[in-house]
């Protein structure tokens, strides 16, 4: 789950530690209807025609001749 928040953000991904509650699921609701967020979460970077170039991408590098690249040295983006 804290991947999640760390994609979207906390406004977006509410997380507890404890059960699941009445009172920790009332809260939640609270929060999702009261907690000032965007309009529109930002998903742009799990947009699929992204996601495909990536993928088409990461085969052509597989692919192409010469030495691989370490997952350290590919940019995020």
């Amino acid at each position: 789950m804290k991947v999640l928040v760390a994609q979207v953000g906390p406004e977006w991904v509410r997380t507890f530690d404890d059960d699941l509650t009445p009172g920790e699921l009332d809260a939640a609701l609270t929060w999702a209807l009261e907690f000032p967020r965007p309009a529109v979460a930002p998903l742009d970077h799990l947009d699929y025609r992204v996601l495909a170039l990536r993928t088409v991408d990461a085969y052509q590098q597989v692919l192409s001749p010469g030495p691989l690249l370490c997952a350290a040295d590919v940019p995020r983006t």
